[in-house]
């Protein structure tokens, strides 16, 4: 047998899938794992156990599921606040909940329009679990825009004026709001001007008035909607209040005087009846983009005015004011305006940032203006790669975005890149196919996988991870499936880019967010017996030197590792109240810094303790396991793949760390040992550690923490030998 001494390095690589199994000359098969459950791989190379989950608040929802979305709200105030969409719930003013920080509920003081009911019309046209997470938002200053996959549901608009919320349709909100200018018909754009030989008759050229088509055309959805009647130089635009017949409506002109004459020369607003899906902010422009009647086309702002969308101006306002609108003259840079990409399609999805990126399941298209511009005649339009993807969250980071595949089961990652001066595509889960299996890993039903998809993409700067929701691409009547969430790690500078599942105990995600530096997740627990939903924020991955506290310390300041934890703080005494969110559960504790076990958290939401403590952390244990690739050591007459290899020694390279075991399987591992330290937390090497295993040709070890510690491993050295 040949003695072999080496070390893995890192887990740049993170969890890979079985395929790579004998990829030996890949640098991925040293830097990954086999299994990598609830540890972090980080840019220097280390594995972390992450930080557990805080609970913030219960959500007032219902108890029906999969119906959850979530984001947050930057406030001007530099306050973040949480915005949680639950679209079925009976009642429409609880279709929508927000909450601060600490998870307190905010009250909405008014809405224009009827934003409840566009929650539940963008619902009823949900014909998949995937459409409760379609609602795409996006904000400017203390303007947050929504729209939804389904094409159904009209823009909304959420704001924050004076420490006041409202709540509004997009056409309801611009007379509501302080320091907006602009006139209501100008915040809708209009479609192309009719092009067959049915003729408009409006009855009279002011006020109420019916329209008469000439052969079918109105339904009764119409009510609400605009229609805009021109005669060479003069134009009318009118609101249709009332059905009659297919070819007989009642209008009110809304701006005038209408032509009355029988005209072929007419056309509806863009989005009659069919609303933009996708919606960003881009050159200082609402971007609006992708309706069932104009699947292709994007709708550009105003410069500086995000309520004006309407292309052109009235005929008669070619040079002066006669309308009244104050929008009038020759189209100027400023103007809004809309395009076609050519050849995309159906709109995917669009993300902003310094270009505007636009996906679909053709392909994949990059929009930026031309001599530093971004107006009707100053605009690049180029299709750049042609994989295409499905009409699900896509994620910017910095100049990249990261999108779900076509076919729901890959991630790629879309960007420029300057060693190739031109955009490239990569799919970013090739690595590892099987991580969508996580959605099952208790379950083990293998017959579902094939409905398994990625559902959701969220972006955590702090961490440099990509998160995603699985779920399964089924009716949304799923009986209670699982939903899980996975972590792929990245930074490009670093050759990070690695996998990871997130395993949080007795928890079902309905959905996630991220917001300064924190990812925010609405979850599902079932608590003595009855299923709640709770606000729960994942800890940051803090560079903590001790467990115990310091005076001054905010619940930030130290993560803790316990998932629906609370942290209380009083004066020393064996009962801490303030757990009536783990009513009737077991629960591990931490007092003062030290793990003293389980207890059982009483119907009022008492902890009782063995002695008194100041502070106590409570919530469930979770448990993160590192499995090594199988070893390639110590050969003399090639690669000791196939060979009969024996691990004897281990020394594990640790920062900041306590607790933890290690093995050669996950069954009955052994303590990790740590030198002597004075320091709550060891940094350096552990002692050499016996490794109890026999000789076998797949050999590999395994490193588990189920205890609420840090382990932060930053590399892995072996002795041992290999028959040669």
């Amino acid at each position: 047998m040949a003695k072999f001494s080496n070390t893995q390095h890192n887990f740049l690589a993170g969890e890979l899938g079985p395929e790579v199994r004998a990829r030996l000359d890949a640098d991925q098969y040293k830097q990954g794992a086999a299994k990598m459950i609830d540890f972090i791989p980080r840019p220097w190379g280390g594995a972390y156990y992450r930080a557990g989950l805080r609970y913030l608040g219960a959500l007032a929802l219902t108890d029906t599921t999969d119906k959850l979305f979530g984001w947050t709200y930057k406030a001007e105030t530099g306050q973040d606040y949480e915005v949680v969409i639950d679209c079925t719930h009976a009642t429409g003013a609880d279709r929508i909940k927000i909450y601060d920080k600490d998870g307190s509920l905010q009250t909405i003081s008014g809405t224009f329009g009827n934003p409840y009911g566009a929650l539940q019309e963008a619902i009823n046209a949900v014909s998949l679990w995937g459409d409760y997470q379609g609602f795409r938002a996006a904000q400017k200053g203390s303007l947050c825009f929504v729209t939804h996959v389904s094409g159904r549901m009209p823009p909304l608009v959420l704001y924050r004026v004076s420490s006041l919320w409202y709540f509004a349709e997009y056409t309801s909100a611009i007379t509501n709001i302080p320091g907006v200018q602009g006139d209501l018909v100008l915040q809708l754009p209009f479609g192309k001007e009719n092009s067959s030989s049915k003729t408009m008759t409006a009855s009279a050229a002011t006020g109420n008035v019916t329209i008469t088509a000439s052969s079918a055309e109105f339904t009764t959805s119409d009510v609400g909607n605009l229609i805009r009647i021109r005669n060479g130089a003069t134009e009318g635009i009118l609101r249709i209040t009332g059905f009659t017949s297919t070819t007989v409506v009642d209008a009110t002109v809304v701006v005038g005087p209408s032509p009355t004459a029988a005209l072929s020369t007419w056309r509806f607003d863009a989005w009659r009846n069919n609303y933009p899906r996708f919606v960003g902010i881009f050159e200082q422009r609402l971007i609006f983009a992708c309706s069932a009647d104009f699947p292709d086309e994007i709708w550009c702002s105003k410069l500086g005015n995000l309520f004006i969308m309407m292309q052109d101006k009235m005929a008669q306002d070619s040079s002066t004011d006669v309308t009244g609108l104050n929008y009038y003259g020759a189209k100027d840079d400023t103007d809004p305006f809309s395009f076609f990409p050519d050849n995309v399609g159906t709109i995917a999805w669009m993300t902003a940032g310094d270009s505007l990126h636009v996906g679909s399941p053709e392909g994949e298209w990059s929009v930026d203006g031309s001599s530093e511009k971004f107006s009707f005649r100053a605009i690049r339009i180029k299709q750049q790669t042609n994989y295409g993807g499905a009409s699900r969250s896509a994620v910017r980071v910095l100049n990249s975005t990261f999108y779900i595949s076509a076919d729901g089961k890959n991630v790629r990652e879309f960007t420029y890149s300057e060693s190739n001066g031109s955009y490239v595509n990569r799919n970013v889960s090739s690595l590892n196919q099987d991580i969508l299996e996580h959605a099952y890993d208790e379950d083990n039903a293998a017959s579902s996988m094939s409905t398994i998809q990625f559902r959701q993409l969220v972006w955590d700067p702090s961490l440099n991870v990509l998160w995603a929701l699985l779920g399964q691409d089924t009716s949304i009547n799923q009986g209670g499936s699982p939903m899980k969430v996975v972590g792929f790690a990245y930074e490009s500078s670093s050759g990070l880019a690695g996998w990871f599942r997130f395993n949080p105990t007795n928890a079902r995600i309905h959905c996630l967010w991220s917001a300064n530096k924190t990812v925010f997740m609405a979850v599902e627990r079932t608590i003595n017996g009855s299923v709640v939903y709770y606000l729960e924020r994942l800890g940051r991955m803090v560079r903590t030197k001790n467990l115990t506290r310091r005076t001054g310390d905010a619940n930030d300041d130290r993560p803790h590792y316990l998932d629906c934890h609370r942290k209380t703080l009083t004066a020393a005494s064996v009962t801490h109240t303030g757990y009536t969110h783990l009513a009737g559960q077991e629960v591990s504790v931490i007092a003062d810094g030290a793990y003293v076990g389980e207890k059982t958290v009483s119907g009022a939401g008492v902890i009782t303790l063995s002695s008194a403590a100041e502070e106590v952390i409570a919530g469930f244990k979770y448990t993160g396991k590192i499995h090594s690739m199988n070893l390639d050591h110590g050969s003399i007459i090639g690669n000791a793949q196939a060979l009969y290899k024996k691990i004897q020694k281990l020394v594990i390279h640790l920062f900041r760390s306590a607790g933890g075991k290690f093995g050669i399987s996950e069954e009955n591992p052994l303590s990790i040992e740590y030198p002597d330290s004075d320091d709550e937390l060891y940094t350096g090497d552990s002692k050499e550690l016996d490794f109890d295993g026999s000789a076998g040709v797949d050999q590999s070890f395994w490193i588990i923490q189920d205890e609420p510690y840090p382990l932060n491993v930053l590399g892995v050295s072996m002795k041992g030998s290999t028959e040669d």
